[in-house]
């Protein structure tokens, strides 16, 4: 593994002015299908998490209530879209002015490193979807993405959240 990617602590990368990227690996069963990996992703305790606190939160995942996340709402897509949706959220439609160079480059680091996994996951589930929310998940309802990356031959997901409180 690349030094550089090792050093990179993306839960303190800042987008925007009040934006983040939150990055990490979350350990899960091996699997030979893709759908099975999400699954265990989905029981797994580090599902269950605000993003903005280390730590375990019952009934949570970012500004949804977990139980309302399923398998099906984690889309398979291709290296390109996988790129191209990450890519979009650079300048959400709500805002005037995109992350800044600096800001991206140190993201696209992971990026090129996730997009090298044959399963690239996106969540369908946005901001957009708001009935979904938790009590308070209106704090990161301005953007919320997320994006996993696995393999049948490793005993884990990356993940990458990028949201806005």
């Amino acid at each position: 593994m690349n030094d550089k990617y090792e050093k990179l602590d993306l839960r303190e990368l800042p987008l925007w002015d009040f934006g983040w990227a939150y990055h990490d690996e979350v350990s899960v069963s091996k699997s030979n299908s893709s759908l099975a990996l999400v699954h265990e992703y989905l029981k797994s305790p580090q599902f269950q998490t605000t993003f903005l606190e280390e730590g375990f939160s019952e009934g949570i995942h970012g500004p949804f209530q977990s139980s309302s996340i399923t398998a099906s709402d984690f889309r398979k897509v291709s290296t390109k879209e996988f790129l191209e949706e990450i890519e979009a959220v650079r300048q959400p439609p709500e805002f005037t002015v995109p992350a800044s160079d600096e800001q991206w480059k140190n993201l696209l680091t992971v990026v090129k490193k996730m997009a090298l996994k044959p399963w690239l996951f996106i969540l369908t589930r946005t901001e957009k979807d708001n009935e979904l929310f938790h009590e308070w998940g209106f704090v990161l309802g301005i953007v919320f993405r997320e994006f996993l990356a696995g393999s049948p031959e490793e005993g884990k997901i990356e993940r990458l959240v990028i949201s806005l409180d």
